[in-house]
């Protein structure tokens, strides 16, 4: 399960191309491209086959590269590194585009991509994923991903830093 959370990660810190809305759309994306993305995180995980929700909380650093770094700092500590190179899975780097999303762009307090999945093993496990976006910067500070079975999977990131 953790995989496909990181699997997402990197989608969103992909191009994806779109209908409609294209300008606003891309710039929103081309922000969310850097060569190295890193920020504090809290995950909170909702499912019914846990009596209270789950909260993790740690560090993220993910790599244009592939290399993904993650420091556990609750529930228990525990550092994790990916790399695709050495698992032969490209972590998302592949890019994505229309036949893979349908996008709808929100405004809120920042904008809000909509994203479901087309086709897939996506699709047979997401129902949509919702990226909440800085409105200075564009970079992307919350995911919300709901799953097909209920499941649902909340990621709030702040201490932002990039490197384009």
């Amino acid at each position: 399960m953790k995989s496909k959370v990181l699997i997402l990660l990197f989608l969103l810190f992909s191009a994806i191309s779109m209908r409609g809305q294209e300008g606003k759309i891309n710039d929103i994306l081309n922000s969310n491209r850097p060569r190295k993305f890193s920020a504090d995180f809290i995950q909170i995980k909702q499912s019914a086959l846990l009596e209270k929700e789950l909260v993790s909380t740690g560090r993220i650093t993910l790599e244009k590269s592939g290399q993904i770094h993650i420091e556990t700092i609750t529930p228990e500590q525990k550092v994790t590194d990916y790399n695709s190179d050495d698992t032969g899975k490209n972590y998302g780097f592949r890019l994505p585009s229309e036949k893979d999303f349908d996008i709808t762009l929100l405004e809120g307090d920042g904008y809000i991509l909509k994203m479901i999945p087309k086709r897939g093993n996506l699709r047979q496990i997401i129902s949509q994923i919702i990226v909440h976006t800085d409105s200075q910067t564009q970079i992307a500070n919350k995911l919300m991903i709901l799953f097909r079975n209920g499941d649902l999977i909340q990621l709030e990131f702040s201490d932002i830093k990039v490197t384009i």
